[in-house]
């Protein structure tokens, strides 16, 4: 098998992120809002395949939030996606947008 098939047959999903279980401080937010204070006073976060803004982050999660897209659209690193998915079970405005 060609290394481009094996590459386009592999989920983001398959690949590990070795910064999954870092821990910058995010994994203490109780609000979406305090999350993104901190991501702010962070500045930048360094994904598998590349550096994300805060701004960057935020509207990313804004679109999980708003049922735009699918939790694996945010990256695991610093366990983001962790405390994005912990967030979102109280949130009111992720609930009125869920499609069951």
């Amino acid at each position: 098998m060609k290394f481009e098939e094996i590459k386009s047959s592999l989920e983001v999903e398959d690949i590990p992120n070795p910064l999954e279980n870092e821990k910058m401080g995010l994994e203490i937010c109780t609000s979406f809002d305090e999350l993104y204070k901190k991501l702010q006073a962070i500045g930048e976060v360094k994904g598998t395949q590349k550096n994300y803004s805060a701004s960057e982050l935020i509207k990313k999660i804004e679109q999980v939030r708003h049922g735009h897209r699918d939790i694996s659209f945010i990256t695991r690193s610093y366990g983001l996606q962790e405390v994005v998915k912990k967030l979102l079970l109280t949130d009111r405005v992720y609930k009125k947008y869920k499609k069951d």
